[in-house]
């Protein structure tokens, strides 16, 4: 996968599927770009004062990358079993 912007365009994605995930957001736009729609798998891992507040990931590649950004984002922000929120 080549894409300039590929990095800021999934945080972008997570960012967005936490913020809808609290009810602040729309659900973010995921797919479109050719890119974002070839399966892939992810890690999100949120860090909060530089200490993991939450890590969910694919160990295969399913779905589309954009999808599984979003999905795991939302497992990182509210279900990861290792933090009490």
């Amino acid at each position: 996968m080549k894409h300039e912007d590929a990095g800021s365009t999934l945080i972008s994605i997570a960012s967005g599927s936490i913020s809808n995930g609290l009810g602040l957001a729309p659900k973010p736009e995921v797919g479109g770009a050719a890119w974002l729609d070839q399966a892939g798998a992810t890690f999100v891992t949120l860090l909060r004062a530089g200490a993991m507040r939450g890590c969910i990931g694919s160990l295969e590649a399913v779905r589309p990358i954009g999808a599984d950004v979003a999905d795991n984002a939302l497992g990182a922000a509210f279900r990861d079993p290792r933090f009490r929120r």
